[in-house]
Formats: structure tokens, sequence, C-alpha cells
């Protein structure tokens, strides 16, 4: 039985996304210089200390644990951003360029799992193909119900919504993550440029922001020096994946502090060497390579 078009886009584009796998480990002098953030913040409103860092922004690349991060706080920092910038800016999602909307988008990911539910439900699959389609179902609900909320998020703050990954990255032959990197940071210099955007809300992961993970490069390397000086990187981190495989390793016994609401503070005050997105057995991104870190209440 042949697949539908839009199942086998879809497929391609899904399952190619990577769990990031979230594990931090700081030491005594990293976990108090978070705990002195944390209560220095205790009383200041959190939009007041994004709008001390956004103001002057036009580029904030979000570094994000694609599924994993509560998107409660997502949602919240879209508002966030919708109050500091208001109707022109934007917000961006790591899936292939297109003409339509992210909306547009997120539809077609609803159409696609009604599809393959049906073909699920017809009894008309073979054993083989059943389990394929089951294990793409899977997917797809991943993805809605990740990405759905963030762009209600952004529709209900009348924010305009766009994808700007590499236009091949849906299809078997993705292009590589230079490549990718290079074409993210075409598009999204395109939409402040063109005066489409004036400042974009880039969500992405965080392997495209640190070459920490055995990458070469990163969207950085290929802004333009005059975005680049306007554009800041935010490692959105929480303390603990509570969804993820090995969650209990999460800070390795660091005993971590928890927020209680998200604060915001430069990674710097971070040693270099403390780690946040291990994958196990290789290299990791750390708090050093994003210019503030946004860190999340586990609940």
């Amino acid at each position: 039985m042949k697949k539908s078009f839009l199942f086998v886009i879809f497929l391609t584009v899904f399952t190619g996304h990577v769990l990031a796998q979230t594990s931090i480990c700081g030491s005594p002098s990293s976990i108090e210089n978070i705990k002195t953030a944390i209560s220095e913040q205790a009383e200041t409103k959190t939009l007041t200390k994004l709008e001390a860092i956004f103001s002057n922004k036009k580029l904030i690349l979000a570094g994000e644990a694609h599924y994993h991060t509560h998107t409660s706080y997502l949602k919240n920092l879209i508002s966030y951003f919708a109050q500091l910038k208001g109707e022109k800016g934007c917000i961006a999602f790591e899936f292939a360029k297109r003409d339509a909307s992210f909306s547009e988008f997120i539809s077609k990911v609803s159409e696609a799992i009604k599809a393959i539910k049906a073909e699920i439900e017809s009894g008309n699959l073979d054993q083989d193909t059943t389990i394929q389609y089951t294990e793409a179902l899977e997917s797809f609900n991943q993805i809605y119900n990740y990405y759905s909320p963030l762009n209600q998020a952004a529709v209900s703050n009348s924010l305009n919504t766009y994808t700007v990954d590499h236009k091949d990255h849906d299809f078997d032959g993705e292009a590589s993550y230079s490549d990718r990197n290079k074409a993210m940071a075409a598009n999204l210099e395109e939409l402040i440029t063109t005066k489409k955007c004036s400042s974009v809300l880039y969500f992405v992961g965080k392997a495209h922001l640190s070459t920490s993970l055995g990458t070469t490069d990163k969207i950085q390397d290929y802004l333009s020096p005059s975005l680049l000086s306007q554009a800041i990187t935010l490692n959105v981190q929480m303390t603990r994946e509570a969804t993820l495989p090995f969650a209990g390793r999460s800070w390795a016994g660091c005993k971590p502090p928890s927020p209680s609401k998200p604060v915001i503070f430069k990674s710097e005050i971070i040693e270099e060497e403390v780690s946040i997105m291990p994958f196990l057995n290789e290299a990791m991104p750390q708090w050093i390579d994003y210019d503030f870190t946004y860190l999340l209440p586990n609940s």
C-alpha cells in the first residue's frame, strides 16, 4: 500500500529530530553562584530582568531541548517577548523554511496525524507497516504536543511565526549541520533585514549554538557582524529534565537549586567546565557557550 505524500514528508522531518538528553554537574562554587542569582531575583519581576537584557537586541537565539523543556515556561517567554517587542516581533522555529506560516505547518501536522491513525485503524496494513506507522504516529504526536502550544502562544500574542531551517532538511538527503547553520543564519537575517520582523526569538536545539557536541560550527558563525552585535544566545535550562531517560543523573547528585520562578543570569558566573546537555560518553555544550541562562523551575 502506498504511503501518502504527506506521510513521507513528515516522517523524514520528525524522525530527524534528535532527542536531547540533559544532565548537569556543577562544582560547589558554581552552585553557590546560581543560588546567589536566584536569591537576588527573588523580588524582581521576570519581565523587568528580561527587558534590561532584550531591549536593544534584534535576535534572541534560545537554545532548548526539543520536546523536553516544559512548554508552559517557553509560552511565558513568548508572552514576555511580545510585551517587550510588540507585534513586529516574530517567533521562529527549527523546521524547514516554507512560504506558509508555522500555524499552517502545525495544521498539516494535525492532518497527518489523522491520516496515519485512519490507515492504522483501517486494518489494511501488514504487521511491519503497522509498526512503522505506529512509530511515526508517536513522533508526530510528540511534535504536535510540544510545538502546538508554542504556536498558540505566538498567535495569541499577535506575533508572526516562521520556519527557518534548511529547505532540504525535510527529506532523506537532509542537509549537513554546517549547511543547516548557514541556512538558519541567512533566513533569520532575511527576516530582520527585509523588515518582516523588528526582532526574532528563535527556539533552536542547543547543538546549533555550541560546538562542544562535536560539531564544527554554529549559527552565530554565519551571522553578519552587524546582526551578531545585536544578538544574544540564551540557554533555556531546567535543573532536571524529568521526561528524559537517565533523568536521575541530572546534575550528577550535585543537589542544584531549583528556582520557584524562572531566573536569568549571565552564564559566565558558572565555571566553564560545567556541562549542560551531554549525550552520554560524548562531548557536551557548556554554560559559557551562551550569553545568558534562563533557568526554569522543575515543576
